[in-house]
């Protein structure tokens, strides 16, 4: 049975991350030429070797550390919106492992719209589901929705964005505040790198401050600033995340300004937006130190192209595999031992809080030291 579900998951994965050959190459002119062919060709398989062994590896740890449950019902996912990678691939994720252990796994996408998915959890509620995977629009609307699907005897499990009212079956979460935290480090550092001392000028593009997500990247980031009383730290909200209020605050701030050093902003998905607000201002790559989060193929790539510093990459994997490892018991209401676990060779931590068991997921930074790693999730997906 194991080595059935391995193969199964490993075809999964295949399907998921679009893990391409290498198309060798033939030079037919001269030997100097052949040569370089044959370097590149290797060059190219070695690299492909290396994400297939990544991603083997992930599979392994996965299919070691887990029993296969029965799986029975059906479980619905709502996700907030699918205007990134991130979301896009949770969601294959969720769908693509519940359903090889056995579970139907229904997904909807509010559009980021908080009232689209107050309106969806009354549908699957109606449904009757055995479970409910919640990626939250907004954390402070959502608190009704989640309530009336437990009194109907439906577990609800609070997915990614961290829910601080009421209780739920299980959270699966990033340590939001640490990745923050990490996000202020790294402004630090890049700001002694310039002036050989911790001072400047920071400019702080928020998320929708009605999503935890952002208020917790905030105050993560903000504990490690305020330490430091030379620096600067101007933070503005973003409403629904939408581009144009993105746009509007890096003119607004820059034209009122232009001692501003560095700018952190929550979703690399939102850099490529403000390079052109920032070459009208006069400014080219590299002026501006601009670190992000997430660390999705846009950013990886923003990494190599010289305009993005860096992103706290987050792990999506472990992330999504944590309720399913767990999803017998969570069912069963059976107990959840509490203490340091691996998920996929990550360690990570169960805790409980007043909202319950809660799987505590850390990211990491990504620079251009390491960008190329292929064991980063926007890695493994290799053009052909």
């Amino acid at each position: 049975m194991k080595k059935v579900f391995l193969w199964l998951v490993i075809l999964s994965m295949i399907a998921v991350f679009s893990l391409a050959g290498c198309k060798q190459q033939t030079a037919t002119t001269t030997a100097a030429e052949t040569t370089a062919a044959a370097e590149t060709t290797a060059a190219a398989e070695t690299t492909a070797a290396a994400e297939t062994t990544a991603a083997a590896e992930t599979t392994a740890a996965a299919e070691d550390q887990m029993d296969t449950p029965m799986g029975s019902g059906t479980i619905y996912y709502l996700a907030p919106e699918m205007l990134g990678s991130v979301q896009v691939l949770y969601m294959q994720l969720h769908k693509e492992y519940g359903e090889k252990l056995g579970y139907k796994v229904i997904e909807l996408v509010a559009g980021n719209q908080a009232s689209e998915q107050l309106r969806q959890l009354d549908d699957a509620i109606a449904q009757k589901p055995a479970a409910i995977l919640l990626n939250a629009v907004d954390s402070k609307t959502v608190t009704a929705g989640v309530e009336k699907a437990q009194a109907a005897g439906i577990k609800v499990i609070d997915f990614a964005r961290v829910l601080t009212e009421g209780t739920y079956s299980f959270t699966s979460t990033l340590s939001t505040v640490k990745m923050g935290e990490m996000g202020g480090k790294e402004v630090v550092r890049l700001l002694k790198e310039k002036y050989g001392e911790e001072k400047g000028v920071v400019l702080e593009v928020m998320g929708d401050a009605g999503d935890n997500y952002a208020v917790l990247l905030n105050q993560g980031f903000k504990s490690i600033i305020d330490q430091y009383p030379n620096i600067e730290l101007i933070s503005k909200n973003t409403p629904q995340w939408e581009t144009i209020n993105t746009v509007n605050i890096v003119t607004d701030n820059f034209t009122a300004r232009q001692d501003i050093d560095a700018i952190f902003i929550h979703w690399d998905g939102r850099v490529p937006w403000i390079f052109p607000v920032l070459e009208s201002k006069g400014f080219k790559k590299g002026d501006i130190k601009i670190v992000s989060t997430d660390g999705t193929p846009e950013g990886l790539q923003m990494i190599r192209d010289g305009w993005l510093e860096s992103t706290v990459n987050f792990p999506v994997y472990e992330l999504t595999y944590g309720p399913w490892i767990w999803m017998d018991e969570i069912l069963a209401d059976e107990e959840i031992n509490l203490g340091k676990v691996n998920v996929l060779k990550l360690e990570c931590e169960l805790v409980k809080e007043n909202t319950g068991v809660t799987l505590l997921v850390p990211g990491a930074m990504t620079t251009k030291v390491d960008v190329d790693d292929p064991s980063l999730w926007a890695n493994f997906k290799v053009e052909e």
